[in-house]
């Protein structure tokens, strides 16, 4: 990738696009947009589907997230909760949390990739969580199937999260950016976020390349210390990847331009 410019900080919006949740449900302390698709630009063109994440506070750990869904019928301009509760909870496989869906709709099959918690360890007095990206399929986007053995997994155990994927498909391999980071040091630290990449052939099983992402810190700047949350697009036959920089965004969104689409992503 080239060319990392800011293209927006602080700049706080007009108005709230979706309220919290009400007090005990799964979204009542924080939402976070995770991934907006339209299931169907043909036959509802002004349908669009908002995948996020849901925080709600504990007493024994710091947080818990979940996934909700919100959808718009007016293009995106307003948006309504498709349910009180979320679609992705904890499970008897899953007992810890969810979060940083990406959905990709594949004819009839609906594919997410999302992180899953793992567990908590107290590390320098902080509670701290774990956690790796994880498979799920649907045939509607509302009810899924999970398989938690499926996506990406800890490169070693001073690994300590594995995030917010973003997948496209070409010439018929998938192709993940993501985020990672170390179990400690990781806030601002030589633990801090950098951006990954992998590459499968069915989107269930994948091989990470990390090295490959095509991005790195700056030698100094707004991103020279962390970069995360990427989110990779193509327009005017370009690859863009949006990322955030230092202390989890704090300074705003970059973007890097990569390649002609068609060519080797990573080059």
């Amino acid at each position: 990738m080239e060319n990392p410019l800011v293209i927006a900080a602080n700049n706080p919006a007009e108005s709230t696009v979706l309220p919290l949740g009400e007090v005990g449900t799964f979204d009542h302390a924080g939402i976070m947009p995770s991934c907006v698709l339209r299931p169907e630009p043909l036959l509802r063109p002004q349908e669009v589907w908002m995948y996020y994440t849901g925080w709600s506070q504990r007493m024994d750990v710091p947080y818990h997230n979940s996934i909700g869904l919100a959808i718009s019928h007016d293009n995106g301009k307003t948006f309504e909760k498709y349910s009180r509760g979320p679609l992705f909870g904890s499970t008897l496989d899953e007992p810890y949390f969810t979060g940083t869906p990406y959905v990709k709709r594949e004819g009839q099959l609906w594919k997410c990739w999302y992180y899953s918690a793992t567990g908590w360890t107290t590390i320098n007095n902080n509670i701290e969580p774990r956690y790796k990206i994880c498979y799920a399929e649907s045939f509607d986007g509302i009810a899924w199937q999970r398989y938690p053995d499926h996506g990406i997994k800890y490169s070693s155990d001073a690994e300590g999260g594995i995030c917010s994927p973003s997948v496209i498909y070409e010439k018929s391999i998938y192709h993940m950016w993501y985020s990672y980071r170390a179990v400690t040091q990781y806030r601002g630290g030589a633990g801090s976020y950098r951006i990954g990449y992998a590459t499968s052939e069915d989107g269930k099983r994948w091989s990470r390349h990390d090295d490959k992402s095509g991005i790195r810190p700056s030698k100094k700047g707004w991103d020279k210390d962390m970069i995360c949350y990427s989110y990779i697009i193509t327009y005017k036959n370009r690859y863009y990847l949006f990322y955030n920089g230092n202390n989890f965004g704090e300074g705003g969104i970059g973007v890097a331009r990569g390649p002609l689409v068609g060519e080797m992503l990573t080059s």
